[in-house]
């Protein structure tokens, strides 16, 4: 959805660049075309025309007349989800995941949340504080097995309510068949980037070098990028940083062992 002409098929060694985002009008629009002079107002240097998507505080298409860029999504696999065995405490709370044959404990974090009091919307001011879990290698426990309940609900001895994405769960052996589950996820961008410095920096940068210098803070991103430069060089890129699977087993024929599919909940 972008495409541009190189300084030495130019007339006068500049490129040319061209993007379509391949987004649909709409009301309210997706993009808004803004342009940006910290020049006028400060004594800054940022100059920039381009589209910008309402909230966010960088140009997604746009140039800075150094350089120009364009973007569409690019599909990565940087997720991976794990099927968990789990042990409960005394308390009938999540305390430990089977790995390799034994048992590595969970890790507690508990999380204050603010809640507004909107009385329009049935919402009555208050703070709560949930705990969420994550494995010794830092997965985070997203499902876990057990019935459901309401916030409130009284429980038996040994049991304690849990909130896992905003669902009231009492962790137990649902099914019957001897094992709690429960499913964590590991996603890249968990681990390392930040996406609004390095799509700052794109336009900042003066060059080719620097934007594609740029893009190696681009983790969990996932973005088809184009670009270009007034000395004539163009990039195209698709940087993304993907998991280490070498640890998962695979046939000889390539393909990954059964429960080792990183397409599929992981073993």
């Amino acid at each position: 959805n972008a495409w541009a002409v190189a300084g030495s098929a130019s007339t006068d060694g500049r490129s040319l660049l061209a993007g379509d985002g391949h987004l649909p009008l709409s009301i309210p629009s997706l993009f808004y075309a803004m342009g940006s002079d910290t020049s006028v107002l400060g004594d800054a240097s940022t100059t920039q025309v381009g589209l910008v998507l309402p909230g966010l505080p960088t140009m997604a298409v746009g140039t800075n007349g150094k350089v120009a860029w364009s973007q569409t999504q690019l599909f990565g696999d940087i997720t991976d989800w794990y099927s968990e065995e789990l042990q409960l405490d005394a308390q009938g709370r999540p305390a430990a995941t089977r790995f390799e044959g034994g048992w590595q404990p969970l890790i507690a974090i508990h999380e204050t949340y603010d809640i507004a009091n909107v009385p329009i919307l049935g919402s009555v001011g208050r703070s709560e504080t949930w705990t969420r879990y994550t494995t010794f290698d830092g997965r985070m426990l997203t499902t876990v097995e057990g019935r459901s309940v309401a916030p409130g609900d009284a429980v038996g001895a040994g049991e304690t309510v849990i909130n896992v994405g905003g669902e009231y769960v009492v962790p137990g052996d649902l099914d019957g068949d001897g094992v709690i589950t429960g499913v964590t996820v590991d996603h890249t961008a968990f681990d390392d980037g930040n996406i609004l410095q390095a799509s700052d920096a794109f336009g900042h940068a003066q060059n080719i070098a620097e934007f594609q210098e740029a893009t190696k803070g681009l983790v969990g991103y996932s973005q088809s990028i184009i670009a270009s430069d007034a000395d004539g060089h163009v990039l195209y890129t698709g940087y993304q940083a993907v998991p280490c699977r070498s640890y998962l087993p695979r046939r000889p024929d390539g393909r990954f062992e059964e429960g080792a599919d990183p397409t599929e909940l992981i073993d």
